[in-house]
């Protein structure tokens, strides 16, 4: 319970207890009997948690950049017969607004 104090000036400075209640678990399995201190900790993860680790793990797997198709881009560029199409490409970006 926080209390009230006064300094030597009449100021008032809060004053905070760090006394904790003590909760003892008798029959609780996973409680120390002599310290009342957790014997062990337990974590459980839902199976979506799960799969979505693996699925992290299986994409930091994969490579940064597609190397094979970046060199084709590439060459297709500099040999001038990359020629992109407008309209699908204005169809990509507005179906993605979607």
């Amino acid at each position: 319970m926080n209390s009230i104090k006064l300094n030597g000036k009449h100021n008032v400075e809060p004053v905070r207890s760090t006394q904790r209640a003590e909760v003892v678990r008798e029959n609780d399995p996973y409680t120390d009997k002599v310290s009342g201190h957790p014997t062990s900790d337990e974590i459980r993860v839902s199976e979506r948690a799960v799969a979505l680790g693996r699925l992290t793990e299986k994409a930091a797997q994969l490579p940064d950049v597609r190397t094979q198709q970046v060199e084709q881009l590439r060459s297709q560029v500099q040999s001038g017969a990359y020629r992109p199409d407008a309209g699908a490409i204005a169809d990509a970006l507005l179906k993605s607004e979607e």
